[in-house]
């Protein structure tokens, strides 16, 4: 896992109208020419907000533009659209196929969620390309 930097995200999407992002992933094909510009195959935008920091955890929401709940490609159980961060169990925000926008941390393919924070997680299952990337686009 990757970790993203609390202090921006709690900036962007802690407040009022919380903020929109895009989960995508690139050069996951090894047949494609390899480019930090190739294709973006991606899930979203959509909404994700974050709740105050009560007894260390807090509360946040993930909804698809039409207001549904999943943000995944492929449909996965495991991305909810409401979920506590900190509390010990390890939810997804969002998955675009082998990408994750997380609320836990892996180490060595074990997950936790035993403190505060966000991450961005390559799982490398479907798609093994070494050179396949992760991205994240937030925007406030």
């Amino acid at each position: 896992t990757v970790p993203l930097d609390d202090a921006i995200l709690t900036q962007l999407c802690a407040d009022e109208d919380g903020c929109t992002f895009t989960l995508g992933m690139r050069n996951w094909g090894p047949s494609r020419p390899i480019d930090p510009k190739a294709m973006l195959a991606s899930v979203g935008p959509a909404r994700f907000s974050i709740g105050p920091t009560v007894q260390g955890k807090r509360w946040w929401s993930s909804r698809n533009w039409t207001g549904g709940t999943g943000v995944s490609a492929p449909p996965d159980s495991s991305v909810v659209a409401d979920a506590q961060d900190g509390e010990g169990t390890h939810q997804h925000v969002a998955r675009a196929f082998d990408c994750y926008f997380t609320d836990g941390e892996f180490v060595n393919g074990t997950a936790s969620d035993t403190k505060l924070g966000f991450g961005l997680l390559n799982w490398h299952s479907q798609y093994t390309s070494v050179n396949m990337s992760c991205v994240l686009i937030i925007e406030d």
